[in-house]
């Protein structure tokens, strides 16, 4: 097998911080309408801790609503003076007058606020538990309220065949509100959707597209300022200037028409050698999730903050050996969120099922990357144990328990016997033979 080499990296130029597990909407097309959600919290004392970060990037809240914790204006506040670049993504119910207080000095980078349809009945039924007026008024309070003047504001508007007709409608009022940008996100179909196939838009991509387009002519003609984003522009030879490095494709009138956005995506974009992909994720972006875990690519656990520093999981041995095996199997990457909806958008199939975990329904799940010790077997005195595909024999007087809950003790007492007959039983184990 070919010898996979790192490349030389720091740390990572962007984070994910999910600070909790939970929203207080259920809106129809999202996952957290069929999961089984928790009340823990992110425990922040970590974030004392973190390196001083320059103008890396974070983003707060992507999955779900990170303003649910109770802590949200430390997180943020805390991050703002490690000199992060903090992007936002809410769905503003919850920016009441004392919180909006409480972070009105935050200079965001970019705040994306989720609102699928100015239309208030098809608002509510899209979004179970939201209560239109009340939304509307506190994000729009919340834009208004703080000091900051280069925050970049965008409303992701996820589509289905409910609020379809309301897009052009949707548009204008932002662009009379003032946002810089709306992306018009097309809501996938997902394995364990509750919804029905004529609820999404891919039965009547048509008129889909018609809506879209006349929404696009209607910005130019009447010189709107909004940014719209959507891959229609692409397909339609609507791209006035070019975002080549953007995942989705994104409509301007001039350059000066709209503040510069930079995108957390651009960072991951780009050659590393010995990547399957033109992807640098996992070597510049990491996430850390409610429970302390911290992960690569939003999926492949390498630690958890509340045990060890950030900095010592970034480039520990368990990371490494992930980036390692990342480089070595190209089905990881196809089956990425990041690469489906990013990358290779343009090729999306709307209408698979499959869409949170296989490309094309042909695309089997990539293989677990376990970075945790496992008990092969005992051999006299010893137990074998595997770790980052390294056998270790360790002494059975070190608890089963011990090892698997500290990786660091395989390194602390590893005694790899001369005995002749360990050794060849050693072999045989890492060749395969029983």
């Amino acid at each position: 097998m070919k010898k996979i080499t790192l490349p030389n990296f720091g740390l990572p130029k962007a984070l994910q911080i999910e600070p909790i597990q939970n929203c207080n909407f259920r809106c129809t097309m999202c996952h957290v309408s069929t999961m089984d959600l928790n009340k823990e919290a992110l425990n922040i004392n970590f974030l004392n801790d973190l390196p001083y970060m320059k103008d890396a990037y974070v983003r707060v809240g992507a999955s779900f609503e990170p303003t649910l914790h109770k802590d949200f204006a430390k997180i943020v506040n805390i991050l703002s003076q490690k000199g992060m670049k903090i992007n936002l993504t809410t769905n503003g119910s919850l920016l009441t007058k004392k919180l909006i207080e409480e972070i009105k000095d935050v200079p965001f980078n970019r705040i994306t606020f989720s609102f699928d349809t100015i239309n208030k009945q098809n608002y509510e039924n899209i979004r179970i538990n939201a209560n239109y007026n009340k939304v509307l008024n506190r994000f729009l309070n919340f834009k208004n309220s703080l000091l900051s003047k280069t925050t970049i504001f965008n409303v992701n508007s996820t589509i289905l065949k409910e609020n379809m007709e309301d897009i052009m409608n949707t548009v204008e009022f932002f662009e009379k509100e003032d946002f810089n940008s709306i992306t018009l996100t097309a809501a996938v179909k997902r394995s364990d959707d509750i919804l029905n196939d004529n609820d999404f838009i891919y039965p009547f991509l048509k008129r889909y597209k018609e809506i879209i387009i006349s929404t696009l002519k209607k910005s130019i003609n009447d010189k709107y300022n909004i940014s719209i984003i959507s891959p229609i522009i692409n397909e339609n030879n609507f791209y006035k200037e070019s975002e080549k490095e953007i995942c989705q494709y994104i409509l301007k009138k001039t350059s000066s028409s709209i503040k510069k956005q930079e995108y957390i995506e651009i960072l991951q974009r780009g050659e590393i050698e010995g990547m399957p992909l033109n992807c640098t994720s996992p070597f510049t972006f990491a996430e850390i999730i409610y429970t302390g875990d911290v992960r690569l690519c939003n999926k492949f656990y390498i630690g958890n903050i509340t045990n060890e520093s950030f900095e010592n999981i970034w480039f520990s041995k368990e990371a490494n050996y992930v980036r390692k095996k990342i480089m070595e199997n190209k089905e990881i990457c196809y089956s990425c969120s990041f690469y489906k909806f990013c990358i290779n958008s343009k090729n999306l199939d709307y209408k698979s099922s499959d869409n949170q975990s296989d490309i094309n329904n042909k695309m089997k799940e990539p293989p677990i990357i376990n970075i945790k010790p496992e008990k092969v077997q005992t051999i006299k005195n010893f137990n074998i144990i595997k770790w980052l595909d390294i056998y270790y024999a360790v002494p059975s007087k070190i608890s089963e328990i011990s090892i698997t809950t500290s990786p660091k003790i395989l390194e602390e007492n590893k005694e790899i016997t001369s005995n002749i007959e360990l050794n060849i039983l050693l072999n045989n184990i890492k060749k395969g033979i029983k």
